[in-house]
């Protein structure tokens, strides 16, 4: 598709007619599956309360950034020459919301965050900062995604603080995804657990890899063996109040020891 593509209203009514939109509408797009696998966020659907100004400078100005894990906007769409929408490449898995935690290989979860962790490296170096990361990162069970960078902006800031900025919200959800369904009791009653989970959450380090691998350490004295699914360290499970298995997440992925796909 063209960077820039400009429709009559009815050539870009067909183009998403039929279609339903994935997940629910924010007050911002309205999200499309198009076709040739693209995806269109609709900035202006009639039924949102919208009243920001898109440039499709800005939409495009990362348009040309070669990361695999982030995905940026790729194209915009005129309609009777308003800017009204704009595509991206579709980026696999689920949001962690919906992923069960307890179905999670550790092993394969650690070199996803190490691959994540070097792109987010990537767009510092090139001083591209995040805007509202939290909850828009997916997961496909051997790789991070993150969505909705439509807001990202350049800025002048030192790389290591940039860094900083964008991993922290990345390392403050995977800590939550992993912890707080399942093991925030078992955490809250180790003292060196608990302090190296509230540095992570607070952004005091960012090294969610050590947590983890201390994380497993843990589970597996207690438990008595290895963990690599969380799901096998069911005593420390019930160190919770009122356990239940899962929460609420509605996607389980395969027990794989090289890559893990969903099975529902």
């Amino acid at each position: 598709m063209d960077k820039v593509q400009r429709l009559t209203r009815k050539e870009f009514n067909s183009l998403i007619a039929g279609r339903m939109p994935i997940g629910s509408a924010s007050s911002e797009s309205v999200v499309y599956k198009i076709k040739g696998g693209k995806i269109l966020k609709h900035l202006r659907d009639e039924d949102l309360f919208n009243d920001i100004v898109y440039e499709e400078e800005k939409l495009l100005q990362f348009s040309d950034v070669n990361n695999k894990l982030y995905y940026f906007t790729k194209g915009v769409v005129y309609v009777d020459d308003v800017l009204e929408a704009c595509w991206m490449n579709p980026c696999k898995g689920f949001i962690l919301t919906e992923i069960d935690a307890l179905s999670v290989n550790l092993n394969i979860l650690t070199s996803a965050i190490d691959k994540f962790a070097k792109a987010t490296h990537e767009i510092s170096q090139k001083h591209i900062k995040g805007y509202d990361m939290k909850y828009n990162f997916m997961y496909d069970g051997t790789d991070f995604g993150a969505i909705d960078t439509i807001h990202y902006y350049r800025t002048d800031k030192d790389e290591k603080d940039i860094f900083h900025s964008n991993i922290m919200p990345f390392n403050d959800e995977i800590a939550s995804f992993l912890v707080d369904f399942y093991f925030y009791e078992f955490v809250n009653q180790d003292n060196e657990l608990n302090s190296m989970y509230n540095a992570i959450i607070k952004g005091e380090t960012t090294d969610l890899n050590s947590f983890i691998e201390l994380l497993r350490k843990k589970l597996s004295e207690y438990c008595g063996r290895r963990i690599i699914y969380l799901g096998s360290a069911e005593e420390a499970i019930r160190e919770n109040d009122e356990p239940s298995y899962p929460v609420c997440p509605i996607h389980s992925l395969c027990k794989n020891s090289r890559k893990q796909q969903f099975i529902n």
